[in-house]
């Protein structure tokens, strides 16, 4: 088995790799008080990854921890992809911003906002707009304890700001916010409001046009909001209207919506595509043009934590086929008591199974696809699956001294403590 791990003394997760410096990731971790069940402390690790290719072409993965920041609890972390720059998400109900250090590996904190002064609900997710758009963009959006989200910009002055908030938007805990792909069609203000209850009659409401943001000040414009609360609901925000009505609202999850993230273009192939998880044990894919219902559904094992995109199918991993029937992104779900499983999805139009196309190839009709499914090991990671990332590694060939950059599995599960870095070519394959 290919994989290296680290235990850690507080409960891991979150994991984040930096997008820039190869084989930089971050593990974030907190210590959970028994004696009075409130989160106290945490801690942010920086991991360094790196691999060696021996003669039999197997790959040895070594982990090793260069610094360790201490913070408060930390929910959720999300490297910028521009930059030095992590955001976390805070049990403190704070959102921070820190600069790493090239030379020292040490992190300093940058800026920080309470994302609601009054109340102080647990920060619970967080998600950058450049990671969309493309753009060195400065906006993060929030969610938080209380059933709201947030959007934040980091100003020139090094200042963090809201500059939207809609409190309450879920009725318990906004678990997830992120954003979808720039340009998303949305709902003009003065059209309607569509709400898609689990097989019921679709029913119509006016929608009330929240603040309005000029352009210069929200670069984050044209981009759709998406969140998800433990009221089962999902919802899609125009920040062009703000967070007082969403574009829509879809209950069909049977359970709370913990993780929402879109596609890579391979994936959504010029379409609005979205994929939410669930503890209701559930993947699915949504076309935003007509999210009523979901193009597919994946049963994965277990309540899903966070959903991970890598943009590129590697054939070593030993499944998906050739040509138009192998998949083009890899899809890593945390699946809680379900462990970690890969998901590799070919172009809207195709469902491949095992390297077999099915499904068909007809865009006016687009599925998501599913080209078969990996589940690593449950020896690994022994206790719930929740922080999950993709890593680029350098790798060293031992026989020809080449060296390579490879794409690994970086996760980290709680009760265990553990970090561990894996290779999909470990995965049970179906």
């Amino acid at each position: 088995m290919s994989s290296a791990t680290i235990t850690f003394s507080r409960s891991s997760c979150a994991v984040t790799a930096h997008p820039n410096r190869i084989g930089l990731v971050t593990c974030a971790t907190y210590q959970l008080d028994d004696s009075e069940k409130v989160i106290r402390s945490g801690d942010l690790h920086q991991i360094r990854l790196s691999g060696t290719r021996t003669p039999d072409n197997r790959l040895a993965l070594e982990c090793n921890t260069v610094s360790t920041f201490e913070t408060c609890a930390t929910l959720d972390a999300q490297w910028h992809a521009h930059s030095d720059t992590i955001a976390t998400a805070g049990g403190d109900g704070r959102l921070s911003l820190y600069r790493y250090s090239p030379v020292t590996h040490n992190l300093s904190l940058l800026a920080a906002s309470d994302i609601l002064p009054e109340q102080q609900p647990m920060c619970l997710s967080l998600d950058w707009a450049d990671r969309m758009n493309g753009r060195a963009s400065p906006q993060l959006v929030t969610s938080d304890s209380a059933g709201g989200i947030h959007l934040f910009t980091l100003r020139p002055d090094g200042t963090l700001a809201n500059i939207l908030s809609g409190s309450g938007v879920h009725e318990f805990e906004a678990w997830i916010a992120a954003f979808g792909q720039p340009e998303t069609p949305v709902v003009s203000a003065d059209e309607k409001h569509v709400v898609f209850p689990d097989d019921e009659e679709v029913t119509l409401a006016a929608a009330t046009a929240g603040p309005s943001l000029a352009p210069d000040a929200h670069p984050a414009l044209g981009c759709m909001v998406l969140s998800g609360g433990d009221d089962g609901v999902f919802r899609g925000w125009d920040l062009r209207m703000g967070f007082d009505s969403s574009v829509f609202t879809n209950r069909s999850h049977n359970a709370g919506v913990t993780a929402v993230s879109a596609p890579p273009e391979s994936v959504s192939a010029g379409r609005p595509l979205v994929v939410s998880g669930s503890y209701d044990q559930s993947v699915r894919v949504w076309d935003l043009r007509s999210p009523r219902r979901p193009l597919e559904t994946f049963e994965v094992g277990g309540g899903v934590w966070r959903l991970r995109w890598r943009d590129g199918w590697d054939p070593s991993w030993g499944a998906g086929g050739e040509g138009d029937s192998a998949p083009v992104a890899g899809l890593l779900v945390a699946a809680m008591h379900g462990g970690f499983r890969v998901l590799g999805l070919g172009p809207g139009g195709a469902l491949l199974s095992d390297g077999v196309a099915g499904g068909g190839n007809d865009l006016s009709t687009p599925e998501a696809v599913a080209a078969g499914s990996g589940r690593f090991p449950a020896a690994f990671h022994n206790s719930l699956a929740y922080g999950a990332d993709w890593c680029r590694v350098p790798v060293t060939s031992s026989a020809e001294g080449t060296k390579a950059i490879e794409t690994v599995g970086a996760t980290c599960s709680f009760y265990d403590k553990t970090f561990g870095a894996w290779t999909p070519s470990d995965c049970e394959w179906s």
